[in-house]
């Protein structure tokens, strides 16, 4: 029987995602996977890994050595996650990684995503590290854009350094961007407001690789409040994208259908050429829409928000990894 190990600085988070992933695997498969939690600090001794596992509906500690058909999955790294995730999948090379560091790097850099993905996401402008003032500026006056903009950090992550700006107020968009472009790369892209609500949302998809293909089962959604940056860590509120769907209005089955055939044809294209060792099997998709048309605008691959993913065909029910479960049942045997 293989183990899943999900590696991770947040204790408590993570013990109770062994537990909801098993609970899973138990509807997925004849036989469960094992779900193991081991802390970022506790990794570097493989030949005796202290790990928290549940399994027969209990938590247990234990210490092991790892087979090379397990598993790992990094998840939850804090604010140098980008470091840490290179240093741990650096130590676990030779296993199983459900989000390898170089993929996951990439896709963490919007420029890379927005030459990946091209039309799937909005229209953008890449403003290079160092870029001034005057430079900035230059380039706003030919982005075809009537509205709103967006500013993002290229690499960056639940809504830091975002902004928004009407595309007129032309010195203050530029001012903030050289500020960010003195530390940073930074995009800018065309704000897409939701053609059916007066707020902002987002809906976080998960996509999971099956062992044949990528299967979008699950979602929910960030409804912005507060600010119009739809963020959990900036005062939006999380709510299943079925019950945000319903508040606003908007046919939840005609819009699944959507979800379904966009968040497949993205993970295609973000693991085309990559063997299966190398790709990326489980990442979280926001998805924004507008006028009957669905746009990406950020993909994460140690997503966030695990616990609140419920099954696109059956609302009310937990789903985290779906189907990816048989995949690595099927590559362990």
């Amino acid at each position: 029987m293989r183990r899943v190990f999900i590696v991770s600085l947040k204790i408590r988070q993570s013990m109770s995602l062994i537990k909801d992933l098993y609970l899973e695997s138990m509807e997925y498969l004849s036989s469960p996977l094992i779900f193991s939690f081991i802390h970022c600090r506790d990794i570097a001794n493989l030949e005796d890994l202290s790990i928290v596992e549940y399994f027969d509906s209990s938590y247990r500690r234990i210490t092991l050595k790892p087979e090379r058909e397990d598993f790992f999955f990094f998840w939850e790294l804090g604010v140098e996650e980008e470091a840490l995730h290179k240093k741990l999948s650096y130590l676990t090379a030779g296993f199983n990684q459900l989000n390898p560091y170089t993929i996951s790097e990439n896709v963490r850099d919007k420029l890379w995503l927005h030459k990946r993905l091209k039309d799937a996401m909005p229209p953008y402008i890449w403003f290079p590290k160092g870029s001034v003032f005057q430079e900035i500026k230059r380039k706003l006056h030919d982005f075809e854009c009537e509205d709103l903009v967006i500013v993002k950090p290229r690499k960056g992550t639940e809504g830091w350094g975002v902004r928004i700006f009407p595309v007129k107020q032309l010195d203050a968009l530029s001012e903030y961007i050289s500020k960010l472009c003195r530390g940073y790369d930074v995009i800018l892209e065309k704000f897409i407001r939701p053609s059916r609500s007066s707020c902002n949302f987002v809906v976080r998809i998960a996509s999971a690789f099956n062992g044949e293909t990528f299967k979008a089962e699950s979602s929910f959604s960030i409804l912005a409040e507060t600010t119009e940056v739809a963020s959990y860590l900036r005062g939006g509120r999380i709510l299943s994208t079925y019950e945000l769907f319903t508040q606003l209005g908007i046919n939840y089955n005609e819009f699944c259908h959507m979800i379904k055939d966009k968040s497949q044809q993205v993970s295609y294209f973000i693991n085309r050429d990559m063997s299966e060792r190398d790709m990326l099997k489980y990442m979280g998709i926001d998805l924004v829409f507008s006028d009957e048309k669905v746009f990406v605008i950020d993909v994460n691959p140690r997503p966030s928000g695990l616990q609140y993913l419920r099954s696109l065909e059956n609302p009310e029910k937990i789903c985290i990894f779906g189907n990816l479960h048989r995949y690595i049942y099927s590559s362990s045997k």
